[in-house]
């Protein structure tokens, strides 16, 4: 009987492991090729703007409601954008290099980089590049930096399969 409490103890912790969010920084990239793939939907977006002097956290998900984001093998993906009733097709790729934080400190990071234009009309078209992301079975975060108007801004994306 020990030994059943035992395997089912050690069964438990393995399957938490593997289902726990884990930086993606401390995947292999097949490893966080892998768990990418699949359809997941944007749940939450925040943006950071800063405001009279202060950094704050707007909630901008309505701009990116139900958007679904399907992740191919092949590297290719669609985005399907429910409000605009628009299909975009393009690729991903995922790589690592070196970044620099607004300390200085420099660290190897994990990117995934997303294009996609309307086959109907390819002058419309949506780039994405995401780091600090974080992946789970049902979860992915990731923070996106932009340049708006000359001011940095970063968006923080939830998606959920």
């Amino acid at each position: 009987m020990k030994q059943l409490y035992r395997f089912l103890f050690v069964g438990l912790l393995v399957l938490m492991a593997t289902s726990c969010k884990r930086s993606v920084d401390s995947l292999s990239i097949n490893e966080a090729e892998t768990r990418l793939i699949g359809t997941w939907t944007i749940t939450q977006v925040k943006n950071n703007v800063r405001g009279d002097g202060k950094w704050f956290r707007n909630d901008v998900t309505g701009s990116y409601r139900d958007w679904e984001i399907s992740f191919n093998g092949d590297r290719t993906l669609t985005i399907y954008i429910p409000d605009e009733n628009l299909t975009l097709s393009g690729d991903w790729q995922m790589y690592e290099d070196w970044s620099t934080d607004s300390d200085g400190d420099s660290e190897w990071n994990t990117f995934l980089s997303i294009y996609a234009y309307d086959p109907q009309n390819p002058e419309v078209w949506r780039t994405m590049l995401w780091e600090e992301m974080r992946i789970s079975g049902t979860e992915l975060r990731a923070k996106e930096e932009a340049l708006i108007q000359g001011e940095r801004v970063f968006y923080f994306y939830e998606l959920r399969r």
